[in-house]
């Protein structure tokens, strides 16, 4: 009933799976991935894998991500991400595409 209401509303109702995982490490290290998968398409959408580390003042992290969505001449896209969270402060990141 909500898919039929989407679709003559004109939204795209697409059926999606997400998954995540964290792996606290020794020392405050953890590891951490995660993927986004279409079901209707049977295709990937989104992948990531990545190193993290948290203590009392601060969240590091640096991932690579990969994105498959094309629309029409852009290209899948990879890139690596680096993070991090003052807790206190704030934080911000910086990424680069492969």
């Amino acid at each position: 009933m909500i898919s039929a209401a989407l679709k003559d509303a004109g939204v795209d109702a697409r059926q999606q799976v997400w998954a995540t995982a964290d792996y606290a490490l020794y020392g405050g290290f953890s590891v951490f991935g995660g993927f986004r998968y279409d079901i209707e398409s049977d295709s990937m959408i989104r992948n990531v894998v990545g190193l993290g580390y948290d203590c009392d003042c601060a969240d590091v992290r640096i991932s690579y991500q990969e994105e498959y969505q094309k629309d029409r001449d852009i290209e899948p896209n990879r890139s690596i991400q680096f993070s991090v969270q003052l807790k206190t402060l704030g934080g911000g990141s910086v990424g680069k595409g492969l």
